[in-house]
């Protein structure tokens, strides 16, 4: 899980090339800054994190974007009922669970959906089906699955994720 270098503003830099080394690196930044600008630095890293995870996710119906839930101390263990095409709700009210975080409390963001490993890892059955046959408006004919991924994630969603958050100033 590549993370790469995290700006912490000024000349505060986070350098990783995965997540241990984020971990760490992360701790050693967090001892130069207040305990208000950690929670602030933290918040964002969250923030940014569902942000992209949500936006990155390919949507139908909408229900593997409603599913990614921010909890605190543990992951979540459940599946959402409901949808969020758009992903505004579901990155408002994870933004929403972290609003009281304290420094160095673990957030987990987590999709429990059934097919998310699906959408994520490009494992689709055939993994190129060629046109859809999908009667739905705006589907038929259109190529939906190229070698196993959903054409709106064509590199999945996690990693793409992290390469973009890995590059954000924070």
């Amino acid at each position: 899980m590549q993370l790469g270098s995290l700006c912490c503003g000024g000349d505060i830099m986070v350098r990783t090339h995965n997540y241990k080394d984020f971990r760490v690196s992360l701790y050693e930044v967090s001892k130069q800054l207040t305990q208000e600008q950690l929670v602030q630095v933290h918040k964002k890293i969250v923030f940014d994190a569902l942000r992209l995870l949500v936006v990155g996710t390919p949507v139908d119906l909408g229900n593997a974007r409603a599913n990614w839930q921010v909890t605190i101390g543990g992951p979540a263990s459940g599946v959402l009922t409901g949808e969020d095409r758009e992903g505004g709700r579901t990155i408002a009210k994870g933004f929403g669970k972290v609003s009281n975080l304290v420094p160095f409390q673990v957030v987990y963001i987590t999709n429990n959906v059934e097919y998310i490993e699906v959408l994520d890892q490009g494992l689709f059955v055939p993994t190129d089906p060629g046109p859809s046959s999908d009667s739905r408006p705006g589907r038929e004919g259109r190529v939906l699955v190229s070698s196993g991924y959903s054409t709106q994630a064509p590199a999945g969603i996690i990693d793409p994720a992290l390469a973009t958050l890995r590059v954000i100033p924070l």
